[in-house]
């Protein structure tokens, strides 16, 4: 059986458009993982000012590699399990660095910005000022050389009569520094002029995106904030997946870190898509056809090894080159990755999204390939199913397509459910794991018990696929038979 099997792998190979097509996709894999490693989570747009971000000590930082680097240094301090004491201590170590960095105005900066009269104008933003006041002041910073965003980070609430303007340090470069290790943006340094009382801005008020930290090592209000989060409509299903979601985030241990080359690495597999899945059709179309077209089949049938063996000789085979050619791309994208990124954060909490946070980067990375290898096996199983019954390649083709394709065009208005069944699905984790609206619930109900998605659609598609290779067999053993 294994010559039969090594036999059948070397005809999906002899084959110069299937080689072909496989080293195509591997290769760029590769070279799309090298070109999206760019470090995107750093805002390029403070090249355009004059400041240069500094170390806490004041040490110019000359690129982006020394910025992350520095990030990833500072953070490292606080890689460890997210509790209140975790917590107590990265707040009080940035508001001392905060306090420090903000003792003193950069004079020169200060009246470029808003004239020689600034301290007059901050000491009137503390109490109420008028709208025209607040607009006059807004475009002195919208206009102003050391603004580092696009638009005019200042704001005036009508309500309140309050305007928040951005204010310039001699410790500027090491305050944006600060505000981007500790906060993941540069902005945030003008926050505290709103109440004028010039006091430290990290506080437990912040959304999740900006401050993690906090709400993993206070479960309750994680659990608050996702929860408030779910714009479902009420129903038992609704009940139930609050209820297994509570009971996720209170059995979990939340790790807190440098995510930001996680995040990068969890981008990278976006890069996986229905390309990836045409590969395996594309490849594994002509598997039975070939004899059919060639006539072998007419000699296979009456041999001694017979219609069944060769049957399970392709189907093996066939697993295994698609299985081979997946996970080869996956070798190389980690391998890219690992050249360019500071992987040592798979033990931390996913900080992306809130629902996430309860899966560290390892167990969505493998999540990922979990659902990767599903699909490849289904869309394999399909395809093979496909050469068998039509002996046609083009048939086989086309069909597969539309299969692969079909959901892509289809998510506004086939149902969510449905959607989750398809392979082409199965490269979007989050339809398994984030409740709303576009996603849906990640559990369902099975006699009244909480299963999740992910597990009844690989039990459904491993059934599926028991089935029908069980068909196939059969078939093959009486078309044997007949022919003898």
């Amino acid at each position: 059986m294994m010559r039969l099997i090594l036999n059948e792998v070397k005809k999906i190979l002899k084959n110069k458009l299937n080689l072909f097509v496989i080293l195509a996709m591997i290769i760029g894999m590769g070279i799309v993982s090298y070109l999206n490693l760019s470090p995107e989570d750093i805002p390029l747009y403070l090249d355009q000012t004059p400041i240069v971000l500094k170390t806490f000590e004041g040490k110019e930082l000359k690129n982006i590699e020394e910025v992350k680097a520095y990030k990833h240094e500072i953070l490292s301090k606080y890689h460890k399990k997210a509790d209140a004491s975790l917590w107590e201590q990265y707040k009080k170590d940035y508001n001392n660095y905060y306090k420090e960095f903000t003792k003193q105005y950069n004079d020169a900066m200060m009246k470029k910005t808003y004239g020689k009269d600034y301290l007059d104008i901050f000491n009137k933003i503390k109490g109420q000022v008028s709208e025209e006041d607040a607009m006059k002041y807004m475009s002195m910073e919208g206009n102003s050389p050391y603004s580092i965003s696009p638009s005019s980070i200042s704001d005036y609430n009508a309500e309140t009569k309050t305007v928040i303007l951005p204010a310039f340090y001699e410790k500027q470069g090491e305050l944006y520094m600060l505000n981007y290790i500790y906060r993941g943006t540069y902005d945030a340094s003008y926050v505290s002029q709103a109440s004028g009382s010039g006091e430290a801005i990290l506080t437990d008020a912040d959304e999740f995106y900006n401050n993690p930290l906090y709400y993993m090592s206070h479960k309750d209000k994680l659990e608050e904030s996702a929860l408030s989060s779910i714009d479902m409509k009420n129903s038992a299903l609704k009940t139930l997946n609050l209820n297994q979601i509570k009971q996720t985030i209170k059995n979990n241990d939340f790790v807190f870190g440098d995510t930001s080359d996680m995040e990068q690495f969890i981008g990278l597999l976006t890069k996986f898509t229905f390309f990836t899945l045409l590969v395996s059709a594309i490849v594994l179309a002509n598997s039975f056809s070939i004899e059919n077209h060639n006539k072998t089949d007419q000699v296979i049938v009456p041999s001694k090894t017979g219609y069944k063996n060769i049957t399970i000789a392709k189907l093996t085979a066939g697993f295994l080159v698609a299985f081979t050619t997946v996970l080869l791309q996956l070798l190389v994208v980690l391998m890219i990755a690992n050249l360019k990124l500071n992987l040592d954060g798979w033990d931390c909490s996913m900080t992306k999204e809130i629902f996430l946070s309860v899966y560290s980067y390892k167990e969505y990375t493998l999540l990922f390939i979990g659902l990767l290898l599903l699909a490849t096996f289904v869309i394999s199983m399909l395809t093979m199913a496909l050469s068998f019954f039509t002996k046609n390649q083009f048939i086989t083709i086309i069909i597969m397509f539309l299969f692969v394709m079909t959901p892509y065009f289809a998510t506004l208005f086939m149902p969510v459910d449905i959607l989750r069944f398809t392979p082409s699905i199965m490269l979007e984790p989050n339809y398994y794991l984030i409740p709303n609206v576009y996603y849906g619930f990640p559990y369902l109900s099975v006699f009244s018990h909480a299963l999740m998605w992910k597990t009844f659609i690989a039990m459904f598609w491993l059934l599926c696929g028991v089935v029908l290779i069980a068909v196939m067999l059969v078939k093959a053993k009486r078309h044997y038979v007949e022919n003898r």
